[in-house]
């Protein structure tokens, strides 16, 4: 029995209902509405149980960016036996959105293109029924602006971005195109992939020309590690973001000193570190002589790579040429990877690279041969130019020192 304004009156109703955002029909987060006593059918608003909070007090929002799909759903759960309830959406806040069907259970919405500093989403839901019971609450979008530009991931929950400092255009976006992925016997993922210029921008963007080599880890054990490798001389801006957590987008400047730099998610936390690199092989660690014959990559250029193993042996990489292109200025340049064999390791994959290369053939006769460590293991590298059989230049690979420059003039 309730007690209102001196009245003694019977609890006729009561009723529960859910509100629901779901994020590209993968990932939800849902609230209960606020639960109404009606008496004689009418709402009895100061009755209304405070302990579950409204949502939109609660949190229940995540950051989208713009083109991404947001579905809205409600469902209700009944005491008595009330009737059939009507929902209504309605936006109260923010951008103005479409919203696919007001009058019903689902609605859905693009999340549109705001500002660099985003914008928060708000949505009401209002619920009747043939007992005119009636409730409303909320729920929050949070849509971000610095997903412009950026890319998700396709089957991942992460976002990247690569902005190039270019000399003749200023900043431009550089696109992403995704190179392979696999999957180790281990468990764990890996996504490969690289950023370059548009030739709509710059004479010398390519799909052909890598400006920054990507390599994503997914862990078996949870960590996600986004590892980017700076290649071209521009400075570039690299940003990552895991959409599963409250993180803001993480970002760094790569540099031709500052060559490395790791993005890494874990544990609900997300980290960057960088790595600042002169193209010169660490030194202390001796590379042993090398009498394979290597591989030609491009013009009279013979190079090579050997993994060493943590269990002591040392397997050939097996090289994978991924393209090349020249320029309109008439440099050549010529790229791919080194990974290990299937046959000599369990991680060993032609999607898994364990060391990206870039080589430049200027027009002015320098050769470039740019070789980026990826994986754990160190590597040794060896190049020769002209090719003739005898290495010319080695050096070892390794953790904290990943990039090795061999340059030759003719």
């Amino acid at each position: 029995m309730l007690n209102i304004d001196g009245v003694t009156s019977a609890v006729t109703n009561t009723t529960e209902h859910t509100a629901t955002v779901v994020f590209d029909d993968t990932k939800t987060n849902t609230a209960e509405m606020e639960t109404v006593l009606t008496n004689n059918g009418y709402p009895v608003e100061s009755m209304k149980y405070e302990t579950i909070p409204p949502v939109a007090d609660a949190g229940y929002s995540r950051q989208v960016h713009e083109g991404e799909t947001v579905t809205l759903d409600a469902s209700g759960s009944y005491d008595e036996d009330d009737g059939i309830a009507e929902y209504l959406w309605e936006q109260t806040g923010g951008t103005s959105v479409t919203l696919s069907d007001r009058a019903g259970v689902r609605s859905s919405f693009v999340a549109p293109k705001v500002g660099p500093d985003g914008e928060m989403l708000t949505f009401r839901v209002s619920v009747t029924d043939n007992a005119a019971l009636y409730s409303q609450d909320y729920v929050t979008v949070q849509v971000t602006g610095e997903y412009e530009g950026g890319t998700r991931i396709s089957g991942t929950e992460l976002w990247l971005r690569a902005v190039i400092h270019t000399p003749e255009k200023g900043q431009i976006n550089a696109i992403w195109h995704r190179g392979g992925e696999d999957a180790t016997a281990d468990g764990h993922k890996v996504i490969w992939g690289y950023f370059h210029a548009s030739p709509a921008d710059v004479n010398w963007g390519s799909r052909d020309n890598p400006d920054i080599f990507v390599k994503i880890w997914f862990d078996a054990g949870g960590r996600i590690d986004v590892n980017y490798f700076h290649v071209s001389v521009p400075d570039t801006e690299v940003f990552s973001d895991y959409l599963e957590d409250d993180h803001a987008a993480s970002g760094n400047i790569l540099t031709m000193d500052r060559r490395y730099v790791r993005h890494y998610y874990e544990n609900s936390g997300s980290y960057s570190e960088e790595g600042y690199e002169d193209g010169n092989p660490p030194e202390g660690y001796e590379t042993e002589g090398h009498s394979a014959a290597g591989y030609l990559a491009g013009t009279n250029l013979g190079i090579s790579a050997v993994i060493h193993t943590a269990d002591g042996d040392m397997p050939e990489a097996v090289w994978k040429q991924g393209g090349g292109d020249v320029t309109e200025a008439g440099h050549e340049v010529v790229w791919g990877y080194f990974y290990a064999n299937p046959s000599d390791v369990s991680w060993g994959s032609p999607e898994n690279p364990d060391l990206f290369v870039k080589i430049w053939f200027d027009a002015g006769g320098r050769v470039d041969v740019n070789f980026f460590h990826v994986s754990v293991p160190d590597i040794a590298v060896y190049s020769d130019f002209p090719r003739d059989g005898v290495f010319d230049r080695k050096g070892k690979t390794i953790l904290k020192n990943r990039y090795i420059r061999h340059e030759y003039q003719h």
